[in-house]
C-alpha cells in the first residue's frame, strides 16, 4: 500500500492530518511537529499496529510525502 500527497503546510507545529481513514482497519498519514508519520491499523493489531516516522517537512513549501 502506498499513500502519497503533495502538501504545503502553513505551519508544522502540533498534529496535522493529511489523510485520516483510521480505525480497525485503517490508515493515517500526518505531520506531527514537523515529522512525517504513517500509521496502519488492522483488526489483528488495532491501535498503532505499524507506526513509521521518517523525514521532516517545512512550512510554506510544496513537498511530496508518502507512506509505504
Amino acid at each position: 500500500m502506498t499513500l502519497e500527497a503533495w502538501v504545503k503546510p502553513t505551519e508544522v507545529a502540533g498534529q496535522n492530518g493529511v489523510w485520516d481513514d483510521y480505525g480497525n482497519p485503517g490508515v493515517l498519514l500526518f505531520v506531527n511537529d514537523g515529522a512525517i508519520r504513517f500509521a496502519v491499523s488492522t483488526t489483528q493489531d488495532p491501535g498503532l499496529g505499524a507506526n513509521l516516522v521518517a523525514g521532516s517537512i517545512a512550512p510554506g513549501v510544496w513537498q511530496h510525502i508518502a507512506g509505504v
